[in-house]
């Protein structure tokens, strides 16, 4: 069998060909597993990876996950959005460090809390600003998570 993009299969031997979806949603409600969980939807090119990852982020915060795996998730997502080929050279990483919400030009249009992605194109990376808007942001605006 070939595994041909996106999701085809064809196996030359028969003269077949099937097509394989994943329902992206319900995996991402049946895996416990987020970090591998991430990994696997930063390969999808569906509109709906985009939100789902950002909703994983922000349950594995609020569902207080170890430490290290929070470290991990951000490290799958900073690499995966280094090494995106749409984006060449060293300010992609400059963005993620330095990212200030106070300078964002934009940061007055943002919507928050229970909207879609909007703009969001598949394999766009996920940059600091969109974890800060749809994951920092929702939680510290609605006193999810204890200071103390």
């Amino acid at each position: 069998w070939n595994f041909e993009q996106p999701h085809y299969i064809l196996d030359k031997k028969n003269g077949k060909m099937w097509s394989l979806e994943v329902d992206l949603e319900h995996l991402s409600f049946s895996c416990s597993d987020r970090v591998n969980l991430i990994r696997c939807l930063l390969k999808r090119r569906s509109r709906d990876a985009r939100e789902l990852i950002l909703g994983a982020v922000k349950s594995c915060i609020l569902e207080r996950e170890a430490l290290y795996s929070v470290f991990q998730i951000f490290i799958i997502i900073i690499n995966a959005s280094i090494g995106n080929p749409a984006k060449q050279g060293n300010s992609r990483a400059g963005k993620w460090w330095f990212y200030d919400p106070t300078d964002d030009p934009d940061a007055d249009s943002y919507q928050l809390v229970g909207t879609s992605l909007g703009d969001m194109t598949p394999n766009k990376p996920i940059d600091q600003a969109d974890i800060h808007r749809q994951v920092f942001l929702p939680i510290h605006e609605s006193n999810a998570v204890d200071l103390d």
